[in-house]
């Protein structure tokens, strides 16, 4: 057992009974002696791992603190090895940039009010922020040490030193996980290179997706290969151009690696987007956005163009009947002799290059000259068609993830 130890900073003292073994409340008090009071403490008395349940002891521990009527600010802290924040609750404008935490860092369950920033911040691996809550305008940004700089004051170099002995730096995530977390609003991670697994996906545990209010912002990112979204979900496009920036940095990040399948969930929610923003400007080319989403799925959906396409068959069969002054009948009944020229006529023209089929079969009906109004059916069944064969070979491009 240590001696007591006493630290001042920011017009607090705190008194620490044993050192080595820090106590929760304990914890709160050092903290708001301010960043010098708590570092030197940290450098003096790192967590120990002591393995089996018990992972690290003398561990930073704020879990279950209920911080939302306190100003926070732990900017440049260094919480070492295995610091527990779970369940803890924050107020807006909380303040960790430039933090430092070692391996096995938790914040499980925790939640924040608006503003939250991390920028700069450095997690080793292990980091767990699986089931927390968010408010507005998060931010997770990474910086260089040149711009951390000031705000490490002369802190900088033993706070560089800490974190490049680790293999960390201000710019990366190394091993992360925001599996079921939920963001109330937009959050930026930009400027981050994801040099290890990251998972903005599902919590294994409670089955909760990651959950985005508005849409993430990773511009200047670089994203490793193993980092996932799968199952999280983001919020209904409301036509933000912004929004539709966000998801395109996402998509072009993605295809440069390759991952077809993150590509094209990014480019449906960019093409979101920019139908929305189309229909509040009134733009002309919304039509064009409105085809392509409700016919096809953005590309990705067989069952709507196929749909269409058996439809535009159905009417044109239709049509064409009522043009060649043909009484319906089935082809089984007595006399029926012009259903099976009609069916060899519509099925021809609904496939391209089969058009030749559709000439013996368009003199029983038509005669040697077709009406204006046959005509323009023909042309409107025929663009349909294409477009219905086109949408359905899109589709199939991308649920086979082919380029």
């Amino acid at each position: 057992m240590a001696e007591p130890h006493t630290y001042s900073g920011d017009g607090q003292t705190a008194t620490i009974a044993d050192p080595d073994n820090i106590t929760r409340d304990e914890c709160l008090a050092l903290a708001r002696c301010g960043a010098e009071a708590w570092n030197k403490w940290r450098g003096e008395f790192p967590a120990r791992w002591v393995g089996g349940e018990f992972g690290y002891t003398n561990v930073a521990d704020f879990s279950e603190q209920d911080l939302r009527n306190t100003p926070v600010d732990l900017s440049g802290f260094v919480f070492g090895d295995g610091a527990t924040f779970e369940k803890s609750l924050w107020g807006d404008d909380a303040r960790f940039s430039g933090a430092q935490w070692g391996r096995g860092a938790s914040f499980l369950g925790a939640k924040w009010g608006d503003r939250a920033r991390f920028i700069g911040a450095q997690w080793d691996r292990g980091a767990s922020f699986c089931g927390t809550r968010w408010g507005q305008n998060a931010d997770f940004g990474g910086r260089t040490w040149v711009a951390l700089q000031p705000a490490y004051g002369n802190r900088f170099e033993r706070q560089k030193t800490w974190a490049e002995a680790r293999g960390l730096n201000p710019g990366a995530f190394v091993d992360i996980s925001f599996a079921g977390a939920e963001f109330e609003g937009s959050v930026s991670f930009q400027n981050r290179q994801f040099t290890g697994r990251t998972d903005f996906g599902v919590n294994l545990v409670t089955g909760a997706p990651v959950r985005f209010g508005g849409a993430p912002e990773f511009h200047g990112c670089t994203l490793h290969q193993n980092i996932s979204f799968d199952g999280a979900v983001f919020p209904l496009p409301n036509g933000s151009l912004d929004a539709a920036r966000a998801y395109r940095t996402l998509k072009l990040a993605f295809a440069q690696q390759q991952a077809t399948r993150e590509e094209q969930r990014f480019f449906k929610l960019e093409m979101g987007e920019e139908a929305k923003a189309a229909e509040k400007h009134r733009d002309p080319r919304r039509w064009l956005y409105t085809v392509y989403r409700e016919f096809s799925e953005f590309g990705f959906g067989v069952a709507r163009p196929m749909a269409l396409l058996v439809a535009a068959l159905i009417l044109a069969f239709l049509l064409y009947a009522w043009q060649a002054g043909l009484v319906p009948c089935v082809p089984s009944a007595r006399n029926c002799r012009a259903t099976g020229p009609l069916i060899q006529f519509a099925a021809a023209h609904a496939l391209p290059g089969f058009e030749k089929l559709a000439e013996p079969a368009s003199k029983v009906l038509f005669g040697d000259q077709l009406g204006v109004w046959t005509v323009l059916t023909l042309l409107l069944h025929k663009a349909v068609s294409i477009l219905a064969l086109f949408l359905i070979g899109l589709a199939l491009r991308n649920l086979f993830k082919m380029k």
